[in-house]
């Protein structure tokens, strides 16, 4: 299932949502549940959009993604993530200066999480079965020009 919704409240200030939700299931138990591994259940964003006349602009965007089986019986999950992006920016004729936040709320969630065994030096050649992840990027501050022509 999917919503989404736009709404331009003002000529200047525009807001969206999108909602999703599913039920991934593997028709066949694959040896030890029917979940599928990393199949996330629900994700939500809001934004909102503003324009001035001016020239200036903003944005702002949240998103919201829910805990996610890791394994096919659903005893190891990841953990819900949320993630925060912001900007502002300036066109003045055919340049446009931007200035934008990653990671607003520097939120040390994973983006994205894998189980499997691994092994370091000194562990069994069996390795340790554990939850493998690469978290979101830091908060940075990213800037641009760009040249429309």
């Amino acid at each position: 299932m999917e919503l989404s919704a736009f709404w331009q409240y003002q000529s200047w200030l525009s807001l969206n949502a999108a909602y999703t939700y599913t039920d991934a299931e593997f028709k066949v138990d694959q040896g030890g549940g029917r979940e599928i591994p990393g199949a996330i259940e629900s994700t939500a964003v809001v934004g909102a959009n503003l324009l001035w006349g001016n020239g200036f602009s903003a944005s702002a965007r949240l998103r919201w993604l829910s805990d996610a089986p890791l394994v096919e019986d659903g005893s190891v999950k990841t953990d819900d993530s949320l993630l925060l992006n912001a900007g502002v920016a300036y066109r003045r004729g055919p340049l446009r200066y931007e200035l934008e936040v990653f990671n607003l709320l520097d939120s040390s969630d994973d983006d994205i999480a894998y189980y499997y065994a691994s092994r370091l030096p000194g562990e069994s050649a069996e390795g340790v079965e554990d939850i493998h992840f690469h978290p979101l990027e830091p908060r940075a501050l990213r800037g641009s020009i760009t040249f429309h022509w």
